[in-house]
């Protein structure tokens, strides 16, 4: 949408798997893939006649690489073929169609999640997901081909469409609404889960498509500094809920079984969100209030983006409001995916 509402390109093409019409599209992102000005192209850029075919027939001056998997959980396999083969595919491919830049969206779970510090563009990395692993085993792959790309590290992106960022816990605090309980996580209110704003993420990306600089890497993050403390003070401030931790010591005592207490925390929240389901008259929902145990361990996602700010990129949305999560809930209410009849503030 950003491209097409402020008309920085002659013609776009959009390269998913999915079909539009399967992909949970507002209204306003629906008319704008039927934009004149934009091409819907439905392939699986992870096997080699449809990464050409997305290549095919256009010469394209800019290619921004968004194409991965997003759920946790699978086996390596799954990442292996939606991270890596795709990216190093769609990257070998793109280089012999001489693009002027090339974006390739990461995630910044690549660096080492035991560093309290902020982590720069030069920190160590030690990816703390299967996911990060392959992202940054992409990152390296597509240094080997004759391309001007650009790497894009970002945070926990939320905003309308936000499926696995901050929407699960928002989605926790509707149920712990529900069942009148306290909603307590593992670890402390200090530990950091940096954000960024979708719009600001679409921002970034046009702005390094401008001024980034070839082989160079930039993280993104918005001037919240999100932590646990204060996203569930957001919570607080739009459900009618309670929230608080478990502490160091009782954290490092669940770690120990940490697989099982997580089973059981999910399957307690399941039980209610499906009510809240049908008494909403809901059938089916892409939402639920499933936490990854990959993303419940003590690993700091604390990032410093003053490299990108020096290139004069500022976001539009530094803060993360109970308007702006509001924004991220309507989107699912207007589609009638989310229970409307939630007792949020």
């Amino acid at each position: 949408m950003y491209i097409i509402n402020f008309e920085l390109c002659n013609f776009v093409r959009v390269v998913d798997k999915q079909v539009p019409g399967m992909a949970y599209l507002s209204t306003s992102l629906q008319k704008t893939l039927q934009n004149d000005k934009v091409e819907v192209v439905q392939a699986d850029i992870s096997v080699l006649e449809h990464a050409e075919r997305a290549f095919s027939g256009v010469h394209f001056s800019l290619v921004i690489n968004l194409a991965s998997e997003t759920q946790y959980g699978h086996f390596d396999s799954k990442y292996e073929r939606n991270i890596l083969q795709l990216r190093t595919l769609c990257a070998r491919i793109a280089s012999l169609h001489g693009v002027e830049k090339y974006i390739e969206v990461s995630t910044s779970q690549v660096y080492d999640g035991t560093n309290d510090k902020k982590s720069t563009e030069k920190s160590k990395l030690k990816p703390w997901t299967v996911m990060a692993k392959y992202h940054l085993a992409a990152e390296n792959a597509i240094r080997e081909f004759d391309l001007p790309f650009v790497v894009l590290r970002l945070p926990i992106v939320y905003g309308p469409g936000d499926l696995r960022g901050l929407m699960p816990r928002i989605i926790c605090a509707a149920v712990y609404e529900y069942t009148r309980e306290k909603m307590e996580f593992l670890w402390g209110e200090d530990l950091r889960m940096n954000t960024v704003h979708v719009q600001d993420a679409a921002a970034s990306i046009w702005h390094l498509c401008c001024v980034g600089e070839v082989g160079e890497t930039y993280n993104l993050v918005d001037d919240n500094d999100t932590s646990q403390g204060k996203f569930n003070d957001l919570l607080e401030s739009m459900f009618q809920v309670q929230t608080g931790f478990y502490g160091t010591i009782m954290s490092n005592l669940a770690q120990l079984k940490l697989e099982e207490l997580v089973d059981e925390a999910n399957d307690g929240h399941l039980t209610p969100w499906n009510e809240m389901l049908r008494a909403a008259g809901i059938t089916a929902t892409p939402l639920n209030p499933y936490l990854e145990k990959e993303l419940l361990y003590n690993n700091p996602l604390s990032i410093d983006g003053s490299k990108l700010k020096s290139t004069g990129f500022q976001c539009s949305c530094p803060l993360v409001t109970p308007e702006l999560l509001a924004d991220s809930l309507q989107y699912w209410k207007d589609l009638k995916l989310f229970p409307s009849g939630t007792a949020s503030k």
